[in-house]
């Protein structure tokens, strides 16, 4: 028994060294064609000659391995199971490392597939510390997890693009050439990623520039250059200016913050799914439910905040829940500066709060409205001379009747005159948000609760959205309806005091959409991608 802890001890000695030139390693010089296929899913690695020289791993690797070797020092009891996934491991790292010993070759293994093998060396151990952390905390782990899957689709996207964050932004070239902030910085403008065609997260980063309306003071019809609808985009303004603070208002710095502003709001909203599934009975990590969202891949290939609203709803309903209304109004108060249609459960809380608590129940909704508001009056005083009342009342012109919208898609799916990425999708999501319309309906005849209230409203607003301004792109449709899933997902984990269907139907729903979004939506390849599968 000692001798078999010796051998592992040498064999973790031995993969401490190895990490240092391989888990991170870039090669500089070739790779062969036909390895090519290997640049993408569970195996993911490429294949070099045994003397071709490659970068080291930066510093961090070597912390890493301190953790593993921590981790590696728990006693932990294993079960087959881990067991066979720790053989496993080692094979395939005694496998990788003996390369350039037993062939002309060498396998280099990508950071995160390095990552997994380790997982699944260190699997009883890492059981074992959950547990020793306790269930307190597993709300915390829950968001690691989210966290890390979004923060895995960046990664294996931002690959593509030489590890230039601004591929993410869908900056269009006529926009690029446009905007002053980019005519005054030639080399950021060099340093960009283009595109003949645009999308909204251009706007976003084009916004961090000047969040507070100065460049043109007196002439606010400048913007429209670079903003397609200045009083609505710069209504929502919280993105923005977050990408500024946290980037030190350091303009070569705002395409990575964004993306990781998007992935640490990931961490915090499936933390709070977690506590609140903890807190009514249910494992945390039936908060993963929410990686089904279809929403949530579409943002984060397109560098938008819908990930930091929906944080904000769910911190807010929690807050409001267990009575701590100041933070309620925060959380809600801030979700409502990254988008509008926030102010929609919090509305719902307070109608449902009625007499018993009107006082407390108005203080919040006023605290949280009071920064939207004043926010919205600033921008309506600045664009006012170039805008009129439109900028106080913006319409983005997204709405129609209802049902209408859908089935324009359908149709168009079903002719596959949809664009050839989103014609199967084009489908089956207007099913499945008609099925979540019913399911929202079905729930609020059940028992008139906030949340239920706040589900058939978005639900309402989901189904009413047009073709021209939103279906006619699905990944605008399936961000401009995330909500509906979100409170869906928040009365799945809450299941008391409701008849034993209602969960069984969210359920069978959930599963859907999860199928949906791995495999017919338009980002599904970058869903499956990002859970290390095949792209």
């Amino acid at each position: 028994m000692k001798a078999a802890r010796w051998a592992a001890a040498a064999l973790l000695c031995l993969w401490v060294l190895y990490a240092a030139v391989s888990p991170s390693c870039t090669p500089v010089r070739s790779e062969f064609a036909n390895a090519r296929g290997f640049s993408r899913g569970l195996l993911n690695l490429v294949v070099l000659p045994a003397g071709e020289p490659f970068a080291r791993a930066p510093a961090w690797s070597f912390a890493m391995w301190a953790a593993v070797l921590a981790l590696a020092g728990w006693r932990a009891k294993h079960t087959r199971g881990t067991a066979l996934l720790g053989a496993a491991a080692i094979v395939l790292l005694a496998a990788v490392a003996l390369s350039p010993h037993v062939s002309p070759y060498r396998v280099v293994l990508a950071p995160r597939t390095f990552s997994l093998f380790v997982l699944l060396l260190c699997a009883a151990r890492a059981v074992e510390a959950a547990r020793w952390i306790g269930a307190r905390w597993t709300a915390l782990m829950s968001g690691a997890l989210g966290a890390a899957f979004f923060a895995s689709a960046v990664l294996n996207m931002v690959g593509t693009w030489g590890g230039n964050y601004s591929g993410f932004l869908h900056i269009s070239k006529v926009v690029a050439e446009d905007a002053p902030f980019l005519r005054e910085r030639p080399d950021l403008a060099r340093s960009l990623v283009l595109y003949d065609a645009g999308y909204d997260g251009q706007f976003m980063y084009l916004m961090a520039f000047d969040p507070f309306l100065r460049t043109f003071p007196d002439r606010p019809d400048e913007y429209r250059a670079f903003v397609d609808n200045p009083p609505y985009r710069y209504g929502r303004i919280g993105f923005s200016l977050l990408t500024r603070v946290v980037s030190a208002a350091r303009p070569e710095r705002y395409p990575a913050a964004m993306m990781w502003i998007i992935v640490a709001a990931h961490f915090a909203l499936a933390a709070f799914l977690a506590w609140r599934a903890v807190g009514h009975g249910r494992s945390p990590f039936a908060a993963m439910w929410y990686l089904a969202i279809p929403g949530f891949s579409a943002s984060l290939m397109a560098a938008l905040p819908e990930a930091l609203a929906a944080a904000g709803i769910v911190a807010g309903v929690l807050c409001w829940e267990t009575r701590r209304h100041a933070w309620a109004a925060l959380a809600f108060g801030a979700a409502m500066l990254v988008r509008e249609t926030a102010v929609i459960p919090l509305l719902a809380l307070a109608l449902a709060a009625g007499w018993r608590d009107w006082r407390g129940s108005t203080l919040v909704v006023a605290a949280s409205l009071a920064p939207v508001c004043a926010w919205r009056f600033f921008v309506a005083w600045r664009m006012f001379p170039g805008f009129g009342w439109a900028s106080l009342v913006a319409n983005p012109g997204d709405f129609g009747l209802p049902f209408a919208g859908l089935v324009r898609l359908w149709l168009a799916g079903a002719a596959g005159t949809q664009p050839s990425p989103e014609t199967t999708a084009a489908v089956v999501f207007p099913i499945l948000l008609a099925a979540a319309f019913v399911l929202a309906m079905l729930l609020l005849r059940v028992r008139r609760g906030p949340l239920e209230v706040a589900a058939a409203a978005y639900a309402v607003v989901a189904v009413s959205l047009n073709y021209s301004h939103i279906w006619s792109h699905l990944p605008s449709g399936e961000r401009a309806t995330f909500e509906v899933f979100v409170c869906l997902l928040l009365l799945l984990l809450d299941g008391r005091d409701r008849p034993a269907w209602i969960g069984r139907a969210l359920t069978g729903f959930f599963a859907a959409l999860l199928a949906y979004t791995f495999f017919v939506a338009p980002d599904a390849g970058a869903s499956r991608a990002a859970l290390l599968l095949i792209r």
